[in-house]
Formats: C-alpha cells, structure tokens, sequence
C-alpha cells in the first residue's frame, strides 16, 4: 500500500502545517497548548522547591482546623479558631509538622 493510499487518498506533501501549531500530521498541537504546558511546569516546580514559611505553616493550620470543625460544627466562626489557635501556641501539636511530602 502506498503512502498516498494510507493517508486515505491524500498525498503527505500536500498537506499544509496549520499555522500556530508546532508539529504536522495527525500530533498537531496548538503553540498556546506547549506554552500552557511550559508554564504549567516552571508552577510546579516552583511549588516542589517552596519552603513552607512559620507563618504559610500557622495559616494553612488555621485553614485546616476551621475546614474541618466546620463541617462538624457549621457555627463555628473563623474568628474563634483563630482565638483557639492563639491560646494555643506553645503547647505541644500532636502531628508532625516538618514532615517531607513526596
């Protein structure tokens, strides 16, 4: 079977590239799809090399406490975990908070 028989009648030659894509043939990807993809990239490894701050760490704690004693609790207000956090500080947490995630 010839090439011009596979590509259902068409010869490849014939067939233009579609402009704003970076490959021919049947892989064609918009340029805005690889620069979506570059970016998407250099986010996540941004975010894989962060180093979590005192105060990210004290905020992402008061984000999960309320998340969580809200669901059990809808009353319970963002200003009272803060509160309960605060009264808390210095006192032991039981989970390890400089665990590595991988």
């Amino acid at each position: 079977m010839s090439r011009k028989d596979q590509d259902h009648g068409i010869p490849s030659a014939s067939i233009a590239p579609i402009a704003g894509c970076t490959e021919t043939g049947s892989n064609r990807r918009p340029e805005s799809e690889t620069l979506m993809e570059k970016h998407l990239q250099h986010l996540i490894d941004v975010a894989r090399n962060h180093k979590i701050t005192p105060a990210e760490q004290q905020a992402q704690v008061r984000s999960f406490t309320y998340g969580n004693t809200h669901l059990e609790n809808p009353s319970i207000t963002r200003e009272e975990v803060d509160r309960v956090v605060t009264s808390l500080k210095g006192v032991d947490i039981p989970w390890d908070t400089t665990a590595k995630f991988k």
